[in-house]
C-alpha cells in the first residue's frame, strides 16, 4: 500500500507482464474495498492496481478537491506503461469529465455509468417500473443532516437500486466494505454532480463501456445511443439480468468482456507498432 505525491492510495492486486490496470471505484464516499474481490477474480494479462481518490473513502491523504484528483490522476498515469483505466460509476462520469485523459492511457473501461445527470429521470423510472421502495423519504432524511451515519442509512433504501432482487444477498455481503465517507460523498453531491456532463468522447484508444440490463441507476443503452461513441475504436457490452454490480452474480460474463477488450487492445497495439515501423 503507498500514496502519490497528490494522496491517491495504490494498491497491488496482481503482477505480470503487459498492461497496467487501473482500477477507480464508485462514490464517492465508498472506498475501493467493494472492488477488491473483483479485481482479485480478474484474469488480466499485465499488472492490476486498485486505487482510492485522495480523501474519498479510508483514504486520508491528499485533498478533496476535484482539480487536486484531476490533476493527481494525469500525474498517476505517466507513472505508468501502457495504463488502462477501469472505471467504475461515479469514476467512470469523473474520467468522461477529463479530457486530457486520452492522452495518457492505452485504454479505457467504463462500467455502469453515464454521459449525463440522468439519475433522477433514471431512478424515478425504474421506481415505477420494477416496485422498487421510494427513493424520496430516504434521500430527504440524509439531505436533512449529511453524516457518515445517516448516508449510510440512506442504503438501507438505497440497496434496492444498486442491487436486483436476485443480487441483493450478495449485495449485502460486500456493503460492509464500503466507507460511509459522507464528506466525500456531500462533496460531489455539492461540487461535481451537478454540473457533470461528458466533455470528450475516445476517438483513438479501445474503449469498452459495459452496462447492465438490469441497472436501476445508469441507464444501460445510453452508450449505445449516442452517435459519438460509435467509433471503431469503442465497444459496448450489455450484461443480461445484470444490476449496477454485475460481477455479483455475473462475473463469468464480465471476464468474457474483458477477454474480447484484450484482443482489442493488442489488436490497437500492433497496429500502432506496424505504423510506428512504417514510416
Amino acid at each position: 500500500m503507498k500514496h502519490t505525491k497528490y494522496g491517491y492510495k495504490i494498491q497491488q492486486i496482481t503482477e505480470g507482464p503487459g498492461y497496467t490496470w487501473l482500477c477507480l471505484p464508485g462514490g464517492p464516499g465508498l472506498g475501493s474495498e467493494y472492488l477488491s474481490n473483483f479485481c482479485s477474480s480478474l484474469q488480466l494479462p499485465g499488472t492490476i492496481f486498485l486505487l482510492d481518490f485522495p480523501q474519498d473513502g479510508t483514504n486520508s491523504q491528499g485533498t478533496l478537491d476535484i482539480q487536486h484528483w484531476q490533476d493527481g490522476l494525469i500525474d498517476l498515469l505517466k507513472s505508468f506503461p501502457q495504463p488502462v483505466l477501469v472505471t467504475h460509476s461515479f469514476s467512470g462520469m469523473f474520467a468522461l469529465n477529463l479530457p486530457e485523459l486520452e492522452h495518457h492511457l492505452a485504454g479505457l473501461v467504463l462500467m455502469n455509468t453515464t454521459t449525463e445527470n440522468s439519475f433522477f429521470q433514471h431512478v424515478s423510472a425504474m421506481q415505477q417500473q420494477h416496485h422498487l421502495p421510494d427513493l424520496v423519504p430516504a434521500a430527504s432524511e440524509y439531505h436533512l443532516a449529511p453524516s457518515d451515519l445517516t448516508y449510510k442509512e440512506f442504503w438501507n433504501t438505497y440497496k434496492y437500486y444498486c442491487f436486483t432482487a436476485d443480487e441483493l444477498a450478495e449485495g449485502e455481503k460486500i456493503m460492509p466494505l464500503f466507507a460511509f465517507n459522507n464528506t466525500a460523498y456531500h462533496y460531489a453531491i455539492e461540487h461535481f454532480y451537478p454540473d457533470f456532463y461528458c466533455k470528450w468522447f475516445p476517438e483513438t484508444i479501445p474503449t469498452m463501456t459495459i452496462a447492465s440490463e438490469n441497472d436501476f441507476i445508469c441507464p444501460p443503452q445510453i452508450f449505445r445511443n449516442n452517435k459519438k461513441f460509435q467509433g471503431k475504436n469503442s465497444t459496448h457490452k450489455i450484461i443480461t439480468k445484470a444490476g449496477h454490480c454485475p460481477w455479483l452474480m455475473f462475473f463469468d460474463a464480465v471476464q468474457h468482456c474483458f477477454d474480447d477488450f484484450v484482443v482489442q487492445l493488442n489488436s490497437a497495439t500492433t497496429n500502432t507498432e506496424t505504423y510506428l515501423l512504417g514510416e
